[in-house]
């Protein structure tokens, strides 16, 4: 045996026992093999991340570039690590702003490989890096929207439309309403909602098809008490409703509407609703925040959710499986 080899034998041995005794933590000598780590960057290491995440941080063989920017917010998570990596493949985003998307992501359980099947369309990557370029997640970051009364206005997180009041509010008539409430929209909405509810007596006898107005137009205050209610009951809900001056309902075009005989969350499964899927760009509506699109819109699934934009461009969305976030992208900015 060489004295090489010995040496090198002896050297494990000693650095066993050290690990043994305590004198050298595993975690310590795992970092040693990755030149790319700093004093900084071990110490948050071995606060945040077990002898497994260490391990196979080290042995990654990833640039560590990211990461280690990435590590130093709290709300860093080791499970997330793959998003991370992806949204920093795909994009220019800032690490603050990578980590918060991908925490959002995970939370409104949307996982990577739907991120990933979405992205496979060349006009969806673009988007998607658009949006996450952005890095707005709250009303002092989002885009102030200069003319809100443009046709094809988003009022969203990322784009904040203040106190806007449309001009041309009408009560709608000839509608049923799930109260005696006051519902306003404007008038162009509610002339082609209430020609969509007279044919939609096709689907059975009964006025609108069965189908009721439950929410029109919300102003700014009305919005905050909503937005407000809702955080007091959970604050989970914050990913279900959006802020005062972040809804579309208070542009006046948008407006809920389901059935009065089911539960809310299984108004997908009646004919009502496959009719007005099928049938709603014909008036203009589109199902504004759809199914599987959540990491665009920012909104779950809500199927009784509609939006007037006129039909020529309900149609093009609703042909081409859009989002409106996706049209205007595309078509119109």
């Amino acid at each position: 045996m060489t004295k090489t080899r010995k040496r090198a034998i002896y050297g494990i041995v000693i650095l066993v026992l050290l690990i043994i005794i305590g004198y050298v933590k595993t975690d310590d000598i795992l970092m040693s093999f990755n030149k790319q780590l700093d004093q900084q960057t071990k110490k948050i290491m071995k606060e945040k991340l077990s002898t497994v995440q260490i391990k196979n941080i080290v042995f990654s063989k990833e640039d560590l570039t990211n990461f280690k920017e990435q590590i130093v917010y709290d709300d860093f998570k080791y499970d997330n690590l793959a998003y991370y990596q992806y949204f920093n493949q795909i994009s220019q985003a800032k690490n603050d702003v990578v980590v918060k998307k991908a925490n959002q992501y995970q939370i409104e359980k949307v996982s990577l490989e739907e991120i990933k099947e979405y992205n496979k369309d060349a006009d969806q990557l673009k988007y998607f890096k658009y949006v996450l370029e952005k890095g707005a997640y709250d009303v002092k970051d989002a885009i102030t929207v200069v003319n809100p009364e443009k046709d094809l206005t988003i009022a969203s997180k990322y784009y904040y439309i203040h106190k806007y009041i449309p001009k041309d509010l009408v009560n709608v008539d000839d509608v049923p309403k799930l109260d005696d409430d006051e519902y306003l929209l404007t008038s162009e909405t509610a002339q082609a909602l209430q020609k969509m509810c007279q044919d939609m007596e096709e689907v059975n006898n009964k006025e609108c098809g069965g189908l009721v107005l439950t929410s029109a137009y919300r102003s700014y205050k009305d919005q905050a008490k909503l937005y407000k209610s809702m955080i007091n009951i959970n604050s989970s809900n914050k990913n279900v409703v959006n802020r005062a001056g972040s809804s579309e309902h208070q542009l006046g075009n948008s407006f809920d509407i389901m059935t009065s005989n089911v539960k809310q969350e299984d108004y997908y499964k009646t004919k009502q609703y496959q009719w007005v899927k099928k049938h709603a760009a014909s008036y203009g509506f589109i199902i504004r925040y759809p199914e599987k699109k959540e990491s665009i819109t920012g909104i779950t699934f809500e199927p009784w959710h509609l939006r007037y934009v006129g039909i020529k461009v309900a149609q093009e969305i609703t042909n081409n499986s859009l989002t409106l976030e996706e049209y205007n992208e595309k078509y119109y900015e």
